[in-house]
């Protein structure tokens, strides 16, 4: 059998910010990437896909590990050498949207070659990849990149995530579809329902949202009630609601983790974000499928206008599914003390 070999790599630091669609990915990564030594993030879901692609059995693990490793090193030469400035002001990564942004262009009439790469090591200047769904099957990524890898994943209060997670499968068959999926009795089905299929094709929209996030969130929240000697060191859970109210210890526990202080353009990366905020503010939304509470109410008003919602929506036991998963949500990531 053939091996494939990725060739000499990068040393430099490879920070994955992942979680589930709605969650405040664009946060995170935006304030991450303000701190020291690290580049603006960017979505390559080549790293998703291989991760998939292994968790089904399609791909082998020395084909997932060297595809891993030639895309972490590829996309921060690119990155160095200006080819990933994105000058599409309405894109959440794109240059209005991104800390520093000056200094990208600037590399678009800069060096290459084999200097960028002695740079990028020395410095250990650290590329920030996004990433969706994939922290319970990051196999692939922690095998590629061992010590390399600093994986967050960013977790938010299932009742927050249902609107988005209806309106986005409700239109999961679009031509501009980029998530993996098999075709099932004639209709699409994500890659994350292959297992339990037959229950998502008969089920309505908003019972397959609930049970798409519930098949997700559990792995997360046994992760989190694990003994803290069990966890990957190089893993790191952060819920978005003490994000965004507590900005200033939690970017503290995440600049502690990666090993990077705050920079010149932290201050305005928090205020272009709004944060931080008190939990029934609105923020400002990344994605039109993204639900904007009503800042008018409190958050448990917030919470109740949801769950009577599911009740008069979702099936009965899909409704206190999601109950349960609030009920543990709020246990495990202190939302009762932000409230």
């Amino acid at each position: 059998m053939i091996q494939l070999h990725p060739g000499t790599s990068f040393t430099n630091d490879v920070i994955v910010i992942d979680g589930m669609w709605g969650t405040g990915k664009s946060i995170l990564s935006s304030l991450v990437g303000s701190l020291e030594r690290v580049e603006k993030k960017k979505l390559d879901h080549i790293f998703e896909y291989i991760c998939i692609g292994r968790h089904l059995g399609l791909v082998t693990d020395d084909y997932a590990r060297t595809i891993i490793r030639i895309y972490a090193d590829l996309d921060q030469y690119n990155n160095l050498i200006g080819r990933e400035v994105n000058l599409r002001l309405t894109d959440d990564s794109g240059f209005r949207n991104t800390p520093g942004s000056w200094r990208y262009v600037k590399r678009l009439f800069g060096a290459e070659g084999d200097q960028i790469v002695e740079a990028i090591n020395s410095q250990n200047l650290a590329v920030q990849l996004v990433t969706h769904h994939v922290r319970g099957i990051a196999g692939p990524l922690h095998d590629a990149l061992g010590g390399r890898l600093f994986l967050l994943e960013v977790v938010r209060h299932p009742f927050y995530l249902i609107s988005y997670w209806t309106r986005y499968l409700s239109d999961f068959g679009r031509s501009r579809e980029f998530t993996l999926a098999s075709e099932v009795g004639g209709e699409r089905v994500p890659w994350f329902a292959l297992q339990w299929s037959d229950e998502y094709l008969k089920s309505s929209i908003i019972d397959r949202a609930i049970q798409s996030i519930a098949h997700l969130l559990v792995p997360t929240l046994e992760a989190a009630g694990a003994p803290r000697n069990e966890a990957p060191e190089n893993e790191l859970i952060v819920p978005f609601e003490q994000l965004v109210c507590k900005t200033g210890d939690e970017i503290g526990r995440v600049s502690s983790f990666l090993g990077r202080s705050a920079s010149s353009t932290t201050k305005s990366a928090l205020r272009k974000q709004r944060v931080p905020r008190s939990l029934s503010d609105e923020g400002r939304a990344s994605n039109v499928r993204s639900w904007l509470a009503n800042p008018a109410l409190t958050v448990t008003e917030q919470l109740n206008q949801v769950r009577e919602w599911l009740k008069s929506e979702a099936t009965t036991p899909n409704a206190k599914l999601m109950d349960e998963l609030a009920e543990n949500y709020q246990d495990c990531f202190g939302f009762r003390d932000l409230i």
